[in-house]
């Protein structure tokens, strides 16, 4: 999709050069040139890869506001390491996708069918017609009555003509100067462009363009021989055409005034060929902006994100996402950094903390959203229920901007929170050491919007009481405010963990890799007690991970509600990921991880705000949302769990070897097998530039 923008971005520019400068021009020929040239550039410039190092924004945490959360045991933090599939419950979902590229493929099918008519055309004409060897040329005499044309080096003429020799002559030249420029050619290729690019405006200037470009280029040879008012009256007998033929070099089919007005028009002096030189800059120009959008990918795609489920203070649970810049140190370890001061909303900037100011910038602009927002009709009369998330930006003014849907429900529902959130009040701006920084938020809404709903977040509190902000924290974490504890406790336990953490070959051999939150106790003495793993997306590393959570007797400063200590529980996550270039144990030619995994085809051209690897999470969650099957056996058991299946995607994206390594039972590794075979071709990975076959696990999750 910005592919396509981007190559309409690149003709626009070189075509509005060529109607400022060059279309006025008699150096027909460079025109051709210039308007052939500049097609392919403009083709090419946008696929030019530019390895630059990207210099991260800064970003911040946001909150997405869950109701009915399933596990209300959780306390205070609760890292995911993924997210699961209702399919009993799955609401249908209209593709817009589906339906723009059901609308581009009939584009092109029908393009191409005016193509094939073209084509035929031509062999109607040729098959009843007498055909004749000529020096560089076959003339095709037809008994069909159309406007005389030729079509690579077939010379098409109507014989039943009151042509006397002279015009005939004219005429004659006018097509052999097409035959003898390779006319067709240009013709026929921007038949096939325009197929694939039958929406863009673009392609029909430009084709319009070259059209008479080539007339010019025809009249002017005819004019070596025969004179401009002799043939223009040739030329204006000419004008009322017969048939057409889409495909061919008609003589007169550019506008008459045009062709006339070249003829009469002095010949550019020699010097204005410098013209053609603008070109160059403004190719440079194009080249550097492209590479900046992509810099700019590059930035927003390195996102990494960590969720997390977080008891609110009115015990209300929400989704912690925090998305964060991935600058790395020396040893390749990522460095997470958010803005020292979030964006707020309302008058919330000048209470104590940052917790504060969160917790009141969300009962504020939730707040602005319910009160303007209008459930849809639409949506009112199908029933649409279900939770809209939308990405966007404050910019360093406060000003929204840059939003984009994350989950849609449908019915209009993504279309009124973006209406609404656009027209938000400037918020309070990020800041980093004392600078205005731009920082992202998502925002959920929940449909049907309910009144209930407006008054619950009326009634939260500006400035939640301290005591109920209260969290265990590490031995001396506890100086700052909510978020500062929690960053100083987090640096903490990384130093602790880190260097025990070993990445088990059993795991390795099965390119098993990601994260395992281990489950602490916290006593009210601070001791930590009964260790457990909670979410994971390793389950080949559980053994490591709980040897060092039983090894773990490090004291904590025990949450206290209302100055009294209280037993809590906290989850930590541990990192199990190889280095980059690691290879299988015993294949040495297939990659655990490289610098480009494999990806769904559709995630090549990625917005500018989504990486491929964001990207390929969401496209394999919509597949297994449209296609996976909960086995009856399974749902009678009630069976729930992950199925994981391994694979190793070849240097062509073929996903081969599919095998299942975890199995929750009853048919659900089966089925989950099922839908890995049934995955269309992706796109291979490369290591270092270089294709590279990838071991790939695809992880299907089943819950009722």
């Amino acid at each position: 999709m910005y592919y396509l923008l981007e190559v309409s971005f690149c003709w626009l520019s070189f075509y509005a050069l060529y109607a400022i400068f060059f279309k006025r021009e008699t150096f027909f020929g460079g025109n051709r040139i210039y308007l052939l040239a500049t097609l392919f550039a403009g083709l090419l410039i946008p696929l030019i890869e530019v390895p630059i190092q990207p210099v991260m924004p800064e970003i911040e945490a946001v909150a997405l506001e869950v109701k009915d959360a399933t596990d209300h045991s959780l306390s205070e933090v609760y890292m995911l390491s993924q997210k699961t599939i209702s399919v009993a419950n799955d609401a249908f979902n209209f593709d817009v996708k589906q339906i723009l590229w059901g609308i581009y493929l009939f584009g092109v099918l029908l393009s191409f069918s005016r193509f094939l008519i073209g084509i035929a055309q031509i062999k109607n004409l040729y098959s009843s017609a007498t055909i004749t060897k000529k020096e560089g040329y076959t003339l095709v005499e037809t008994k069909l009555p159309h406007i005389p044309f030729s079509f690579f080096n077939y010379l098409f003429f109507y014989t039943d003509t009151t042509y006397n020799t002279v015009e005939k002559e004219q005429i004659l030249r006018h097509e052999l100067a097409h035959i003898e420029g390779g006319h067709s050619w240009d013709v026929v290729f921007f038949e096939l462009l325009k197929m694939f690019f039958w929406f863009n405006p673009l392609i029909y200037f430009y084709k319009s363009a070259l059209r008479d470009v080539h007339e010019f280029l025809a009249d002017a040879s005819v004019l070596t021989q025969a004179s401009k008012q002799e043939y223009g009256r040739l030329l204006i007998a000419q004008s009322s055409s017969r048939i057409k033929i889409a495909l061919a070099n008609n003589f007169n089919y550019s506008q008459l005034q045009k062709r006339i007005e070249m003829m009469t028009i002095n010949k550019s002096s020699d010097i204005a060929y410098l013209k053609y030189i603008l070109s160059i800059p403004l190719s440079i120009l194009l080249f550097l902006c492209l590479a900046q959008a992509e810099l700019f990918a590059q930035e927003q795609g390195s996102f990494s994100e960590t969720t997390s489920l977080i008891k609110r203070p009115d015990g209300k649970t929400i989704i912690m996402t925090t998305l964060t810049d991935d600058k790395k140190d020396a040893q390749g370890n990522i460095i997470y950094k958010k803005p020292q001061v979030p964006a707020t909303f309302g008058d919330c900037q000048s209470l104590e903390t940052v917790y504060q100011q969160q917790a009141c910038s969300y009962k504020y602009s939730q707040t602005y959203m319910l009160e303007k927002l209008k459930t849809p009709s639409i949506a009112q009369a199908k029933g649409i229920k279900g939770i809209v998330l939308v990405e966007f930006e404050i910019d360093k003014n406060g000003k929204v901007r840059n939003t984009q849907v994350v989950k849609k429900i449908g019915g209009g529902c993504e279309e009124e929170v973006v209406r609404v959130l656009t027209s938000m009040p400037q918020w309070t701006p990020a800041k980093q050491d004392g600078k205005n920084v731009v920082s992202h938020k998502v925002l959920s809404i929940e449909f049907p919007l309910k009144e209930s709903r407006l008054q619950q977040v009326k009634a939260l509190p500006k400035q939640p009481a301290k005591s109920e902000q209260k969290t265990p924290w590490a031995i001396g974490c506890d100086s700052g405010d909510h978020g500062q504890n929690w960053l100083c406790t987090i640096n903490q336990l990384v130093e602790k963990f880190s260097p025990l953490i070993s990445y088990p070959l059993e795991a390795q051999k099965v390119g098993m890799w990601g994260s395992v939150s281990l489950k602490f106790e916290i006593d009210e003495k601070g001791n930590t007690t009964d260790v457990k793993v909670g979410m994971s997306s390793c389950e080949l590393c559980h053994e490591d991970a709980l040897s060092i959570g039983n090894n773990y007797k490090d004291k904590w400063l025990p949450k206290t509600v209302n100055g009294k200590s209280v037993k809590s529980s906290i989850n930590i996550p541990l990192s199990y990921v190889p280095k980059l270039g690691q290879k299988v144990p015993g294949l040495a030619d297939t990659y655990i991880i490289t610098d480009k995994m494999p990806h769904p085809v559709d995630c090549t051209e990625t917005s500018w705000k989504r990486s491929e690897r964001h990207c390929t999470y969401n496209s394999w969650l919509s597949y297994l949302s449209k296609n996976l099957k909960y086995p009856t056996k399974a749902k009678n058991n009630r069976t729930e769990g992950m199925a994981v299946i391994n694979t190793i995607i070849d240097e062509q994206g073929n996903i081969t070897n599919a095998k299942i390594i975890q199995n929750p039972g009853n048919g659900t590794g089966e089925e989950a097998l099922r839908l890995v075979k049934q995955l269309p071709k992706w796109v291979g990975g490369k290591h270092q530039g270089k294709p590279v076959k990838v071991m790939y696990n695809f992880r299907v999750p089943f819950k009722l």
